[in-house]
């Protein structure tokens, strides 16, 4: 995905891709799903790396917001297993957003490919151990950058997904994540993904509240 910010909570998703596969007893089918969105502010960080802008957005996704294809996503992601190059971050950008829209992104699992091949790969930087970039994990795995090409114009249906475009970067890491083994993710790397419980709320307790005045009310 590209972000308009590094911050989950201030950022938007300005695109997203993946890749859906599912399997069954008699069949496996594999497609690429992208999305551009129209945003409102692009931090110059963002801008500077990302190469956007929120004219380019606009074009790109002919007006269209993350609210707007909100209802094709979740049901896409929802109590699906993500696996992604730094889950950590994606899955929250992801919450972010669906905060907005009033819903509790909730995966069925995830598999951080950073995480579980940090320590495999083993890249020294200085006195610790890194956490291994995308290309460093696809080198490792073996995976061509034909490879990667030739399947992201197969996957999303598109001829010419340059490098670095989530569509190219969705593709790398789908080849590299089934290329062979997969070593277990660290315990103290998995994702939590909490459970919410209902919550009531009395008329009693609310007579019994104290509250600021003019800073916050309470309504039943």
């Amino acid at each position: 995905m590209t972000t308009t910010h590094s911050s989950p909570s201030k950022a938007q998703i300005a695109q997203l891709s993946y890749i859906i596969r599912e399997t069954s007893s008699v069949a496996e089918t594999i497609k690429g799903v992208n999305h551009y969105f129209s945003v409102a502010e692009i931090s110059s960080d963002a801008s500077r790396i990302n190469k956007i802008t929120v004219s380019g957005q606009e074009k790109l996704s002919g007006g269209k917001t993350f609210a707007s294809s909100f209802q094709g996503i979740y049901k896409d992601l929802q109590n699906a297993e993500i696996i992604a190059h730094n889950a950590l971050v994606a899955i929250s950008m992801l919450r972010e957003e669906y905060n907005r829209n009033v819903a509790v992104f909730r995966p069925f699992a995830s598999y951080c490919t950073m995480a579980a091949f940090k320590p495999v790969l083993n890249i020294t930087a200085g006195a610790f151990v890194k956490n291994p970039s995308l290309t460093e994990l696809v080198n490792f795995r073996g995976v061509s950058v034909a490879d990667i090409h030739l399947r992201s114009s197969e996957f999303f249906r598109e001829s010419d997904i340059p490098p670095h475009d989530p569509r190219f970067d969705a593709t790398a890491l789908f080849l590299a994540y089934f290329a062979g083994p997969l070593p277990q993710m660290p315990s103290s790397s998995s994702v939590s993904v909490p459970l919410h419980t209902p919550f009531s709320f009395t008329v009693s307790a609310k007579n019994n509240v104290s509250l600021p005045p003019e800073k916050l009310t309470v309504t039943q």
